[in-house]
């Protein structure tokens, strides 16, 4: 299950706090994650694929990324 507390919500946009270089915290959600899903190669930044860093359901900003996974889990 996806772990909201490591998510902050701006205007409805789920922005993970831990920011762009936090690579063993990605890895860690991704796997609690029942909603992860492998982006395309090219697209993937973690040398790990089960990161959030390298799912289809994020969303990079200018320091961090934004989980579009998140709404879909808390409208259900």
């Amino acid at each position: 299950m996806i772990d909201r507390r490591r998510f902050v919500d701006h205007d409805g946009n789920w922005v993970f706090v831990s920011g762009n270089n936090a690579a063993a915290e990605a890895r860690a959600q991704a796997l609690q994650c029942r909603y992860f899903v492998e982006d395309d190669e090219d697209e993937q930044v973690d040398d790990v694929l089960r990161s959030c860093y390298n799912c289809g359901y994020r969303r990079w900003t200018s320091s961090s990324f934004h989980c579009l996974a998140i709404k879909p889990a808390t409208t259900n």
